[in-house]
């Protein structure tokens, strides 16, 4: 009797454990398919973002480098459209991969993940529009800025002043684009902190 109750009991817990595991295996995998999921779409719309800002960065510097007025306005357009990207792919994301049901953490893990392949399409940008069409922009603007601190008298200690110099320098494609990856994804990470809060599921509102 003692024998039975024994392999009933562990015949029973072995059928929980098998069902236990089966449905962890489940969970793991829809996991990896959320993952892949999110990773191909920011992908896709991180190419088509970043695509859109070089090519109004590229009218920026290629031609409006003498115009103020226009930069400043094409500088306006590079934020809006930003903006409007964030917001845009987000909302696809949310539609098509997760029926309407993204939390403000999801909102904010696709948006780092937008912008760094954003970023990279950026970077790519200005590698090659520093090193290879238009590499004095870059020397004309080092040498305007070593200039302005030169003249900045009193508000900069001399360390401080050697620093900068130093830095601006030894700047070049190659830095300048490594520079704009990092400082894109840091901006897009901070922006992204903030749109998020409008992805929030209205289903049950949770975060």
């Amino acid at each position: 009797m003692i024998t039975k109750f024994f392999r009933l009991f562990f015949s029973i817990r072995l059928k929980k454990s098998l069902n236990l595991h089966r449905f962890l295996e489940n969970i793991m995998k829809e996991e990896n398919k959320n993952k892949d999921n999110i990773v191909t779409h920011a992908m896709y719309a991180g190419l088509v973002m970043g695509g859109i800002l070089a090519c109004i960065y590229f009218l920026q510097l290629q031609f409006c480098s003498n115009l103020p007025a226009v930069s400043l306005f094409l500088s306006f357009i590079i934020f809006a459209t930003t903006i409007y990207c964030v917001y845009h792919y987000t909302g696809i994301y949310n539609r098509n991969l997760l029926n309407g049901s993204i939390t403000y953490f999801k909102a904010v893990n696709f948006g780092m993940h937008l912008f760094f392949f954003a970023s990279m399409i950026l970077a790519i940008f200005f590698y090659f529009y520093f090193q290879f069409v238009n590499p004095h922009v870059l020397q004309k603007t080092i040498e305007s800025s070593i200039a302005i601190i030169n003249q900045s008298n009193g508000s900069l200690t001399e360390s401080e002043r050697f620093t900068m110099q130093s830095s601006l320098s030894s700047m070049n494609a190659t830095n300048f684009a490594l520079s704009s990856l990092w400082s894109f994804f840091f901006m897009g990470t901070i922006l992204t902190l903030f749109t998020s809060f409008s992805f929030r599921s209205k289903k049950n509102n949770v975060i």
